[in-house]
């Protein structure tokens, strides 16, 4: 069984990336567009341009992580050796050059690309780690849960503090404030890159050690994994609708529901709506023994308390946050206890579409209502996300028992390359949509823009929830099988220290 103390450990490599990763979902397109100067629309080609490179560069990372040996393992050292080239780009990609035209513009697009390649670079290997600390399917969800609660502190962190910083960083001056705020979180994402290292242990390997197979012999056994592609499928969904949804936030919060000074506030209860979800991610898996419900209800209640006693909320938003915490633990426990894990996979996002499409409808009415079923979506997304996870590690096992090659990097890299291409498409779409539907920046908007913001904020992600509901009825991979497939490969059971050292 996997301490707590490492599942933390490796939560806080997420706790890392998410500094730098929500800042590009909830702020880089508002940044480039109303603070850099460029078009909703360049900044979409900018978004789906970049993820071209990705096509090579996330199977080539998964291929050298697959081929690396060192005393530390195949996955953890990259932490080590490209955190700090990793903060330093993201420093970059946040600062406003002196430059004019052409050559702003292609500013953008040379560190937007550099800030994604070290992304790839670091979290391919991280996210593989996942995969190898435990063989166990619920220990997996688990370690998932602990790792995604914690990425979320981190987005709790970026939420609540970045307009502050921002504001007084900068003293008027956006731009010298988003640059000052990126390099504080990127200072913190490179020392906590450094505890994920020095926690964790690699623990799962393939019974051969040797590599005696080629990069596109690699690329083609992944290809003969069936169970990898539906969840590669679901990857691309699922970021399409979390990136549409955390890029329109902003515009939402501003110009539909008319409240710019409340949008830490609501962002950052959103956050925490997520960080409980994952917790409850993790309690599903263990029959809420650990995490247990008293203390995914004391997270909850502590955190609220915290921002309502630094006067970011009151106690209207604190009863609404409440709520959402309150009902989505019931429905969520209730699943668990009617259905199978996989099962319960897909009942999680049919309920999070719901949840949309009544924040679609009726969110813009009421400021409480639309807090409350804000947090509600990004909880149930937040319960599947770790099982999501989970599944991909999951799937390993069964390529390995399909193809005979264990390819744990390449996997994880090519789910990764789903996901970014997620990220560039509903980038993409949302900065089209938002010129589409006549977006202009720092203006009153005509109704027409504050439907379009309405339908790339709730609509469209609950629509991504559906397909991925229908997309997770084809994956087979039961508990039971993933028993059956580990025995036959020779990965020994739960106790998760299955295998030789490095």
């Amino acid at each position: 069984m996997v301490r707590l103390r490492e599942k933390i450990g490796y939560g806080l490599g997420d706790t890392a990336s998410n500094l730098v990763f929500q800042l590009i979902v909830n702020f880089l397109g508002y940044y480039y567009t109303d603070v850099y100067g460029l078009s909703p629309a360049m900044v979409g080609t900018l978004f789906a341009a970049v993820r071209v490179m990705d096509a090579v560069t996330d199977p080539l990372m998964g291929a050298i992580c697959d081929r690396t040996k060192t005393r530390w393992g195949k996955f953890r050292p990259w932490m080590l050796w490209l955190s700090v080239p990793f903060g330093a780009a993201a420093i970059i990609a946040f600062t406003v050059p002196d430059l004019e035209g052409e050559s702003k513009t292609l500013y953008a697009f040379a560190t937007y690309a550099v800030l994604m390649l070290l992304y790839t670079a670091v979290n391919i290997p991280y996210c593989a780690l996942g995969g190898v600390i435990s063989s166990d399917p619920k220990e997996r969800v688990s370690i998932q849960s602990w790792r995604f609660a914690l990425a979320m502190v981190g987005n709790v962190v970026v939420s609540a503090t970045t307009m502050p910083l921002v504001a007084a960083l900068g003293d008027g001056d956006e731009a010298k404030g988003f640059q000052l705020a990126i390099a504080l979180f990127a200072m913190a994402a490179v020392i906590l890159f450094g505890l994920c290292f020095a926690t964790t242990k690699e623990r799962v390997y393939a019974a051969d050690e040797s590599r005696g197979t080629t990069v596109m012999e690699d690329l083609k056994s992944l290809l003969r994994n069936d169970q990898w592609a539906l969840l590669a499928t679901i990857n691309f969904v699922l970021l399409v609708g979390v990136i549409m949804r955390g890029t329109a936030v902003i515009y939402y919060v501003e110009y539909v529901l008319r409240m710019p000074e409340l949008f830490t506030a609501y962002l950052t209860l959103g956050s925490i709506g997520a960080i409980v979800g994952s917790l409850v991610a993790g309690g599903m898996a263990n029959g809420f023994r650990s995490p247990g419900l008293p203390l995914i209800a004391a997270t909850q209640l502590g955190l609220l308390a915290v921002f309502w006693a630094l006067g970011m909320i009151g106690p209207g938003l604190f009863v609404a946050a409440t709520a959402a915490g309150v009902v989505g633990t019931a429905v969520a426990a209730l699943i668990g206890r009617l259905i199978t894990r996989i099962e319960a996979f897909g009942a999680i996002f049919v309920t999070q579409s719901l949840v949309h499409f009544a924040l679609f409808f009726f969110g813009a009415e009421n400021l409480y209502v639309s807090v409350f079923l804000f947090i509600l979506a990004l909880f149930f997304n937040q319960v599947g996300v770790p099982m999501l996870w989970s599944m991909m590690a999951d799937s390993v096992d069964y390529g390995q028992w399909k193809t005979g090659v264990r390819i744990t990097g390449m996997n994880f890299s090519a789910n990764l390359l789903a996901l970014k291409l997620g990220v560039a498409a509903g980038g993409a779409a949302t900065g089209w949509l938002l010129a589409y539907y006549g977006y202009v920046a720092n203006q009153e908007q005509t109704a027409e823009a504050m439907f379009g913001i309405s339908l790339i904020f709730a609509l469209i992600p609950g629509v991504c929830g559906l397909i991925i509901a229908l997309v997770s009825r084809f994956y087979t991979l039961t508990d039971q099988r993933i028993a059956q497939i580990q025995t036959e490969i020779g990965i020994a059971g739960a106790d998760g220290a299955d295998a030789r050292p490095a």
